[in-house]
């Protein structure tokens, strides 16, 4: 059987990795909705533009939308590691002579 250690630094550190990447994709949808709005509509058309932008548009909002989930399920994951965690120090203090 597989040894899983799995720390409080560890989840933590992922949390916010995904939090940061998370923050770029709404940056990439804000900026991406900016140029829309600038580029003028006639240019969008002769370059066939102004439909790519559009696409990667909603894109951008569907891997915002979905990393949104997925960080609030890691957030409930650090929520209950951290309870598991107290209610392990509570259980088993450490002067039971294992190293931690």
């Amino acid at each position: 059987m597989a040894y899983i250690h799995i720390t409080f630094a560890g989840v933590s550190s992922a949390n916010q990795i995904l939090r940061d990447a998370m923050g770029e994709a709404i940056r990439l949808e804000e900026a991406l909705v900016g140029l829309v709005g600038t580029v003028d509509p006639e240019i969008q058309s002769r370059y066939e533009i102004g439909e790519r932008l559009r696409t990667c548009q909603q894109a951008a909002r569907e891997v915002s939308k979905e990393a949104s989930g997925i960080l609030h399920a890691a957030e409930l994951g650090l929520l209950e590691y951290r309870k598991l965690e107290a209610r392990l120090n509570r259980e088993f203090p450490a002067d039971d002579g294992i190293l931690r």
